[in-house]
C-alpha cells in the first residue's frame, strides 16, 4: 500500500460526502462517522475527509470540531493573523489566528461565525502501532493553488514517540508528503485526525519526499488545545522544568546532578542524585529524552515525575514553566575570506561541533528545514535554536551532500560565533 497516491476529483463523490456529513436535522457528523457507514472504503474515507481538510496559504489544515476550530503548523500561518481559507470540498471560510506555538509548530485558527461544520475528531495516538496504514491529505508543491484539488497519499505508521525538533511526540511516517502537506492532517483508517503533518527528512538539501516524514501526534495537540484556545492571537510555550543540573552524558540515566533554591524543580521535590525515569506514561533513558517529554506539554500544566531515589521509586507532581535558555554554542568559525556560500575555517576543540564530526573545508548548505547562504542566515538559526536541541547540518564534503546531527550547547558569556558574522 506504501506510496499509492491519488488526485481527488470534486465532482459528484465529494457532493455526495457532503450531504452525508450534514444531516438533515442539522446536527454535525464527524468524517468518522461517515466512513464507518461507508464500511470503511478507502475512496469513501478520502471523499468523507476532503470537507474537513483546508487550504491555508501555501499550505494545510483541518477542522478539527464543528464550530470551526482549525489546526495547522505554526510555520504555515507565520506573517497573518487572518485567512481566506478554502476547504478541499471548494468552499471558503475566513477564518483568525486563535493562538499559536512556534516551539511546538502548532497552530489554531478559528473560522468566523461556524457552526454545524464537517470535522476530523482527534484519535488517540497512544493507540498507533507501527505498521499502522495511515493517509495525508494536503497541498504538496502548492499544486492545490492551481487547481483547488488536494492530494492524498497513502503509507504507514513508521516509528512512535519520536523527539524532533519542534515536534517532541513525533509520528515517523512513509506516506508521500511534500512541502505544502505542512499543518495537514495525517488520518486513520476511522476517519480520525491522528497527526498534523510537519516535517520531512531531506538529503543532499532536497526539499522533497524521501519515505521519511513526520507528523505532531493528535494527543501532543489535545495537551496544547486548550492553552492555544484561551491565547487571544498569542502564542503558548512549551513547558520546561527550570533549576534542573543534570549529568552531561548524553546516554546516560537523566541523574540530577543539582536543583537551584526556589525553582520550579526544589517546588516539586527534587534533589541532588534523584534519576529521572518517567513523565506521566512516558519512559525517561536519558537528559535528552526528558528535554523531549518536557516538550510535549504546555508551559502551566502539571505532570507527574517518576524518580528513583535511594534506588527506590518515588512520584513527584510538577507544574512546568517557562525557562530562558543560555546562548547556543555550536563551535564553529567561518573562513573569513568566503562570504557565500559558508565554509568552515576552524573547529574548535571539545565543542558540539567537533563532536559530531564537523571539519574545516566542509561547507554549510543548512540547518533543518533551512538553507544557509550567508552569515545573516546562520545568525538567524541561533536566534531560533536553544541549547539541548539536536539539529541536521547539511554539508558538503569532496563533493558529497551529507547531513551530520549536532547536539547545540550552551555558553555562558556572548556566543563568539554571532560576533564573527559581517554585516550582510
Amino acid at each position: 500500500m506504501t506510496g499509492r497516491s491519488c488526485r481527488m476529483l470534486r465532482a459528484p463523490l465529494a457532493a455526495l460526502a457532503l450531504l452525508a456529513l450534514r444531516p438533515a436535522h442539522g446536527a454535525p457528523t464527524t468524517v468518522a462517522e461517515a466512513v464507518a457507514a461507508a464500511d470503511g472504503d478507502l475512496a469513501a474515507l478520502a471523499e468523507a475527509a476532503l470537507p474537513a481538510y483546508v487550504f491555508v496559504g501555501g499550505g494545510s489544515g483541518a477542522i478539527i470540531s464543528p464550530d470551526g476550530y482549525v489546526i495547522s503548523n505554526a510555520h504555515v500561518i507565520r506573517g497573518s493573523s487572518r485567512w481566506r481559507i478554502r476547504t478541499g470540498a471548494g468552499v471558503y471560510h475566513i477564518a483568525r489566528v486563535v493562538g499559536s506555538s512556534p516551539g511546538t509548530d502548532l497552530c489554531l485558527l478559528k473560522i468566523e461565525d461556524a457552526e454545524d461544520l464537517p470535522y476530523l475528531p482527534l484519535g488517540d495516538s497512544a493507540t498507533l502501532a507501527v505498521g499502522d496504514p495511515v493517509v495525508a491529505i494536503g497541498n504538496p508543491f502548492a499544486l492545490g493553488n492551481l487547481d483547488g484539488i488536494p492530494t492524498v497519499t497513502l503509507g504507514v505508521v513508521s516509528a512512535l514517540n519520536l523527539d524532533r525538533p519542534h515536534a517532541y511526540d513525533a509520528i515517523q511516517t512513509d506516506t508521500p508528503i511534500n512541502p505544502g502537506n505542512s499543518g495537514g492532517p495525517l488520518i486513520n483508517l476511522r476517519g480520525e485526525l491522528i497527526g498534523v503533518n510537519a516535517q520531512i527528512q531531506t538529503r543532499f538539501g532536497l526539499r522533497q519526499n524521501t519515505g521519511v516524514g513526520y507528523a505532531i501526534s493528535a494527543n501532543q495537540v489535545r495537551r496544547f488545545l486548550p492553552a492555544l484556545q484561551a491565547a487571544e492571537g498569542g502564542t503558548v510555550k512549551a513547558g520546561r522544568l527550570p533549576g534542573l543540573t543534570l549529568n552531561r552524558e548524553a546516554e546516560a540515566p537523566a541523574t540530577i546532578e543539582a536543583v537551584a533554591e526556589g525553582s520550579a524543580a526544589e517546588l516539586a521535590g527534587l534533589r541532588a542524585g534523584d534519576v529521572v525515569v518517567g513523565v506521566d506514561g512516558s519512559r525517561i533513558d536519558n537528559r535528552r529524552a526528558l528535554a523531549g517529554v518536557l516538550g510535549r506539554y504546555p508551559a502551566g500544566l502539571e505532570v507527574d515525575l517518576h524518580v528513583r531515589r535511594d534506588d527506590e521509586p518515588d512520584v513527584r507532581s510538577a507544574r512546568l514553566m517557562i525557562e530562558q535558555f543560555g546562548t547556543p554554542y555550536v563551535g564553529i568559525e567561518f573562513d573569513p575570506r568566503r562570504r557565500t556560500p559558508l565554509v568552515i575555517g576552524e573547529v574548535e576543540d571539545g565543542s558540539p561541533a567537533a563532536a559530531a564530526g564537523l571539519r574545516p573545508g566542509d561547507t554549510l548548505l543548512g540547518v533543518g528545514r533551512s538553507r544557509i547562504p550567508h552569515r545573516r542566515a546562520y545568525r538567524q538559526f541561533l536566534e531560533q535554536v536553544r541549547p539541548g536541541m539536536t539539529v541536521p547540518f547539511v554539508i558538503r564534503r569532496q563533493r558529497e551532500n551529507m547531513v551530520i546531527q549536532v547536539e547545540i550547547a550552551e555558553v555562558q558569556e556572548a556566543a563568539d560565533e554571532v560576533a564573527l558574522a559581517d554585516p550582510e
